[in-house]
């Protein structure tokens, strides 16, 4: 058997430029949302339960329904945290209606988003009209 030199193929001058391309190859696959995803806790129900109650105490407020459908929007749909907040408007989002409101036989009213948004992870548009939709819950 051959004598094998004792190459470091990661950090050895000779395999710089293998390295580098290494690199930006695991970040164009995180990019493509094929690296792993550790997602946020679930927000307790006793938390659910306080911040519907203080909803409730505010809504006859502008203040208070403007804070109620940011905080409804950013939980249906929301992505990326805060990321491009600032440029979302009325505009990219759109009502919609269905022959089937999830399931329960009857029609619902929903709104989704019409227009999507670019941000570092998704570089080219989708078809943002089947990702999320928030139905409609007369009387709440």
């Amino acid at each position: 058997m051959a004598e094998r030199p004792n190459l470091d193929i990661i950090h050895g001058p000779d395999f710089g430029e293998s390295e580098l391309a290494y690199k930006a190859t695991s970040v164009k696959l995180i990019k493509e949302g094929k690296g792993t995803v550790t997602h946020k806790e679930e927000i307790a129900e006793s938390d659910m339960q306080k911040i519907s109650a203080y909803f409730v105490q505010h809504l006859n407020t502008p203040e208070g329904l403007r804070l109620k459908v940011f905080f409804d929007l950013i939980l249906q749909m929301g992505r990326r945290g805060r990321e491009n907040l600032e440029l979302l408007t009325k505009d990219h989002y759109l009502i919609g209606q269905d022959s089937d409101s999830a399931g329960a036989g009857e029609p619902g009213r929903y709104v989704y988003k019409a227009l999507g948004e670019l941000d570092k992870n998704h570089r080219k548009a989708t078809d943002n009209h089947e990702r999320g939709r928030m139905y409609e819950k007369p009387g709440r």
